[in-house]
């Protein structure tokens, strides 16, 4: 079973908005859900776009208990990086790639 990372926002008529920022699961590294069209690319770029969106007024959210922390998110992506299987790294295909730092991005909505 896995956890889904969002930032959510309503918008000017109170109608949810929500980014996907990606999954972590169990014996799995973390996979991003990448946006090229945003330019979110990367790790640095999603880290980017991120902070520019909780700026915005974005709230990180997970699928489970609600409301999440950005800081919390980052330790747990990094603790994640131990795990031996990698999505992009064992499933590649044009939306799914593995960023410069080994980092499993894709482009495609997944759950």
């Amino acid at each position: 079973m896995g956890m889904n990372y969002y930032l959510r926002k309503n918008d000017e008529v109170g109608v949810e908005q929500q980014v996907h920022l990606g999954k972590s699961s169990h014996g799995w590294q973390f996979t991003f859900r990448g946006d090229r069209a945003n330019g979110v690319v990367d790790f640095d770029s999603w880290v980017k776009r991120v902070n520019t969106l909780i700026k915005d007024g974005w709230k990180l959210t997970d699928e489970g208990s609600g409301d999440s922390n950005f800081t919390e998110l980052l330790l747990l992506i990094q603790r994640k990086r131990l795990e031996p299987n990698n999505h992009a790294k064992q499933y590649p295909s044009k939306w799914d790639y593995v960023d410069a730092d080994g980092n499993s991005f894709s482009d495609r909505e997944f759950s």
